[in-house]
């Protein structure tokens, strides 16, 4: 199983282990009115209630004052870990991965989005780690292997990997460890704090 090497444009050198070294590139993107014909109205149909009330309230837990509500990570990591699990990747499942595999597959997707993060910083280009070999720590397949030129969407599969991992180790039976009383008391104090800020 081959990996990929340098292309034309020299943006991605991935050597014969499936490390891959992002060296940057650059990703680029891209009415006919008719005045002599008055538009055509055509009816409108009515929602049904439930559907309507759905919808509103969709509106009324998604946006303030007309503006969308602002999604956070953990929600977002949260609906990629629902969308593989409907695909049958449940717990049950993962629990066959009992060498860490599902905690390599994450980290390899973050130190791709680290990459990604690196490279814009100091060159200000946006590399395509699409055509990237897997790195040496991914656990499966090159065929399964899919960074994204979006360093979100990357940093979201790494999310939602570890957070099956958790699932996976507490199906196993595996619990946090209680925490020491000076840590104990340092966060009732924080979130005490938090409150009075507020």
């Amino acid at each position: 199983m081959k990996n990929p090497t340098t292309d034309e444009k020299g943006q991605t050198n991935a050597t014969e282990q499936g490390e891959a070294t992002i060296k940057g590139g650059a990703a680029s993107s891209t009415l006919d009115l008719n005045l002599n014909s008055a538009p055509v109205r055509q009816p409108q149909q009515t929602p049904a209630p439930a559907e309507a009330r759905k919808r509103l309230a969709a509106i009324a837990e998604d946006r303030e004052y007309r503006r969308p509500r602002k999604i956070e990570g953990i929600e977002l990591f949260s609906l990629e870990l629902e969308r593989v699990r409907a695909k049958g990747r449940t717990v049950a499942h993962d629990r066959q991965y009992v060498l860490g595999e599902l905690a390599f597959a994450g980290a390899s997707y973050a130190q791709v989005e680290g990459a990604q993060a690196k490279v814009v910083t100091q060159s200000g280009k946006e590399p395509n780690v699409e055509i990237m070999g897997p790195l040496k720590i991914w656990p499966w397949a090159q065929q399964h292997w899919k960074p994204s030129n979006s360093r979100l969407r990357n940093i979201v599969r790494a999310g939602a990997l570890l957070a099956a991992e958790a699932d996976r180790l507490i199906a196993e039976g595996e619990t946090l460890p209680e925490p020491e009383p000076e840590a104990q008391q340092e966060t009732e104090e924080t979130v005490q704090t938090k409150a009075e800020e507020e």
